[in-house]
Formats: C-alpha cells, structure tokens, sequence
C-alpha cells in the first residue's frame, strides 16, 4: 500500500515593510526632484515592442536622498500588458517605456511629454492606504497631472516639466499640513494627560 505524500505547506506571505500610517507618511516626507529629464513611449506590435534599450539602474554620486543611502535613478522601466486581439490573430503587446530624454534621443525614438521625477522620500509600505490618494488630490486640486511608478520603498512621480516645481511646492504643502496636524493632535494629547 503506497501512501499518499502529504501536500507542501502554503507559502506563508512576506512581512510588509514599511510606513502604513498616513499621518506620519505625509508628515515625514522628503522631496527630492531629479535634475534629469524623463520622457514617455509607448509600441504596439504582437511580439516584444519597442526598441531593445538597455534597462540600467545606476547610483550616481549626488543623489543622496538625506538618509545615507544612495537613491538609484530609473533609466527605464517598461510594462508589457497584453491586449486582447481579434478572432484568430496574436494578442497584440505594448510596452511604455519611461527613459531619460538623452536616450530617447540618443537612440532616435519618438516621445512625448517631457517631465521630471520627484521621488517622495518616505519608507512607505506597499499596503499604505492613502498615500498616493492625498498627494494625487492635492496636486489635481492645482490642475497637476502625475504619472506614478511605485517603486518598492518609494513612490515616484513624474510631473510635466513646466509644472514640476509647481508640483514640488504642493507636495511639500500636503507634508506641511499633515505635520501640522499631527502635532496637534499631539498637543491635545499632552493636554488630556495634564488634565488626567
């Protein structure tokens, strides 16, 4: 009689790490935007689109976001999503590409929308609720448009290049409000207990 080998345990899931509690994501937040230029593409075929670009993360010297490390600059990301094709034909890829305008132009590639990156300088967790949200409505409240690349400890936004400093100074205005409120309401803390 054989016996049947008992199944394998489920994996258990990885920690999250990371800052959850909005409050203290936005209050804590540092800004750091990117010198670079950064431009978009985008390819639609039904293999691999798109040119075949080096994807590179490189540290550069100077683009210490304040906490001793070294934050590594994006020189491409690129998404491949499947679209559904018609009836008897392949499903056709596109690929986006976010490159350094140098390398757009460096490999003679179509691109639009010149922009810089402020990347937000806070270890949030990828199970933060909020975050993106807060900082979103603000900006859209400015008539700001943002394309987002959530990276795995910070987020990245990518701000139309005549109103990245616009879109910096509100940024830094949400990390002022929240700071505001939460020492409020850490002086209303300090209150109860004097009472108490």
């Amino acid at each position: 009689m054989t016996s049947t080998p008992a199944p394998a345990p489920a994996p258990k899931p990885t920690p999250t790490h990371g800052e959850r509690d909005l409050t203290t994501l936005l209050s804590t937040l540092r800004i750091h935007m990117d010198p670079t230029l950064f431009v978009w593409m985008t390819y639609v075929g039904t293999s691999d689109a798109g040119p075949r670009l080096p994807l590179a993360l490189s540290s550069e010297e100077g683009d210490d976001d304040g906490d001793g490390k070294v934050v590594m600059r994006l020189k491409e990301v690129r998404f491949q999503p499947t679209e559904g094709g018609g009836e008897g034909e392949p499903p056709l890829r596109t690929t986006t590409i976010v490159a350094t305008l140098a390398t757009a132009q460096q490999h003679g590639l179509d691109y639009e929308y010149p922009c810089r990156r402020l990347t937000l300088g806070v270890q949030s967790s990828l199970a933060a609720v909020g975050f993106m949200a807060a900082i979103g409505a603000a900006l859209a409240d400015e008539g700001i448009s943002v394309n987002t690349v959530a990276g795995y400890w910070h987020d990245h936004l990518f701000i139309e290049e005549v109103k990245a400093e616009a879109a910096k100074a509100v940024v830094e205005r949400v990390r002022d409000d929240a700071l505001a409120r939460q020492r409020q309401r850490q002086g209303q803390g300090q209150g109860h207990a004097a009472v108490e």
